[in-house]
């Protein structure tokens, strides 16, 4: 699969795994675990996101490297939020 299609599958995994996440009501621990395990899956995506880029071999004009860089932050603030639900359960 190029690179392309794999970002397209990518992206469209995780519109059907966070459609499959939101939660009806927050006492619901079944869907407090499923959307626990669609974060922990995002940041398995965003992290192959971020190593896709690192290996090409233009900058466009330091998009790319700034792109990279909201991409950590994206997944250091979904590893915030687990880090938070885990301190502070429903």
């Amino acid at each position: 699969m190029d690179r392309k299609g794999f970002l397209g599958a990518t992206v469209a995994a995780g519109f059907g795994a966070a459609a499959l996440s939101s939660p009806a009501s927050a006492a619901d621990t079944r869907l407090d675990t499923l959307s626990n395990r669609n974060i922990s899956y995002m940041m398995i995506i965003i992290q192959a996101t971020i190593d896709n880029l690192n290996q090409d071999e233009h900058d466009y004009g330091g998009h790319r490297a700034t792109a990279v860089n909201l991409l950590q932050q994206a997944k250091a603030q979904l590893e915030a939020g687990l880090d938070y639900f885990k301190a502070h359960p429903l």
